[in-house]
């Protein structure tokens, strides 16, 4: 790995993928980021290595994280806080 330089673009997102492929954990296609190949040294960059994977299911029932008048009372709550206009 080079020591001391700086990543130009690089985001928050290019980290999860990057550490998987250093350990040689393929990323699912889903993942948003990149490999921030240029951290490694000259001819030492890890191959990526892609899963084709879909997003985790999520079943009908945990759609909806809160009922209709749970949400209504988050949402009067935030108001009143000065979070929602």
């Amino acid at each position: 790995m080079v020591r001391g330089g700086q990543i130009q673009n690089a985001q928050i997102v290019d980290l999860a993928p990057t550490v998987l492929t250093a350990l040689g954990v393929a990323v699912p296609e889903y993942m948003d980021g990149r490999l921030m190949s240029e951290i490694f040294s000259p001819g030492c960059a890890p191959i990526p290595q892609h899963v084709a994977e879909s997003k985790p299911a999520v079943p009908d029932a945990l759609e909806r994280a809160f009922s209709l008048e749970e949400e209504t009372a988050v949402e009067s709550r935030l108001r009143g806080l000065g979070y929602l206009d």
